[in-house]
């Protein structure tokens, strides 16, 4: 059984002599070759170009724990089933865009999967839902599967050391542009809920600095000029209401691909601050993947997680709140500074 998606990549196929799984997991197999007969590959994609960087992560890392639990060798194909990350060019090297930023989890490469005589693909949809306490999984397997490259993990470090270390640190998180009305996303916290909660945690606990993470300038301006020389931040790419992936013509060279770095190396140093205010609920900051990425990462050190939830959006949103939230947007080309406390 070959699903019509690996077709359509390419690839040329034949029988595999294996069954394909139940319907739990569904799985479809293939062979591309008489390479590796005693391995079977588990090609792991993302249905429709994927979604957020974290989404995606967490929609990997879901599969990848599928793979070890069926005994397979799991690797991930960006390049035939390219994402919203994926550039006109080649980035460190690579076409397939998880490569962008982590390595493969085996120490295999895609050329050698399709010459290979057994590959499984997945089915390019989420698969949390077949896993207990998926977060609580989540902690080990992000550990073992995701290896950050080595010049991301090395600039994460040169900010840390300059910016966090000897300090203890409040992490922020929480969505602007037009997630405030995506449809079926976390409503996100507001301006006015996050200050108040921020005041409120400076007041609680020995906190030095303030690290704030959003794709929102207008927030940025906001913390600044409320908390001063305590907020620190990275260079990330900022606008005023504009989702930046919607940004046409590109207003950086590689600008897909650096919207997910600069994602990365965000969620990265808020899974090392000290305490972490984000929205979300029951002891999740399910708010944001970057925010339940951050917590994943951090594995149960922050000191104190405060969470502000407010529902959910509806499944569509009118079009009058949508006009609303857009009509006074303006975008901020390249302002990329940084406040250090």
């Amino acid at each position: 059984m070959i699903c019509a998606t690996h077709a359509e990549s390419g690839l040329d196929v034949i029988d595999s002599g294996l069954s394909p799984l139940d319907d739990t997991v569904p799985v479809s197999f293939a062979s591309f070759g008489e390479s590796n007969p005693d391995r079977v590959f588990y090609v792991i994609y993302r249905e429709g170009r994927g979604a957020g960087l974290f989404s995606n992560v967490f929609h990997v890392l879901g599969h990848l724990m599928l793979a070890e639990r069926m005994g397979m060798t799991p690797m991930v194909d960006m390049r035939r089933f390219p994402t919203v990350y994926n550039e006109r060019e080649p980035v460190n090297d690579t076409w397939n865009a998880w490569e962008y930023y982590f390595a493969q989890p085996a120490e295999f490469s895609l050329d050698d999967v399709y010459r290979s005589r057994h590959v499984a693909f997945c089915d390019g949809k989420f698969r949390w839902q077949v896993f207990d306490n998926a977060l609580a999984l989540a902690i080990p397997a992000a550990r073992r599967f995701l290896k950050v490259r080595a010049p991301i993990r090395e600039e994460v470090e040169a900010f840390y050391k300059e910016c966090f270390l000897d300090k203890t640190v409040l992490g922020v998180h929480f969505r602007g542009t037009d997630m405030k009305t995506a449809p079926d996303h976390p409503v996100c916290p507001t301006l006015q809920q996050m200050l108040a909660r921020t005041r409120m945690l400076l007041n609680a606990y020995p906190i030095d600095a303030i690290f704030l993470v959003t794709e929102e300038q207008a927030y940025l301006d906001a913390y600044s000029s409320t908390f001063r020389d305590m907020v620190m931040h990275t260079a990330a790419f900022r606008t005023y209401d504009i989702n930046s992936y919607h940004i046409r013509p590109y207003p950086r060279p590689l600008h897909m691909y650096h919207l997910g770095l600069d994602a990365l190396k965000d969620t990265l140093l808020l899974a090392r601050a000290d305490y972490l205010l984000a929205g979300g609920t029951e002891g999740v900051a399910s708010g944001s993947n970057i925010s339940r990425m951050a917590q994943v990462w951090n594995a149960g050190r922050y000191k104190h997680i405060e969470l502000i939830w407010n529902g959910v959006n509806p499944p569509w949103t009118p079009p009058s709140i949508v006009a609303r939230a857009t009509g006074k947007a303006r975008l901020l080309r390249k302002k990329f500074f940084r406040h250090v406390s």
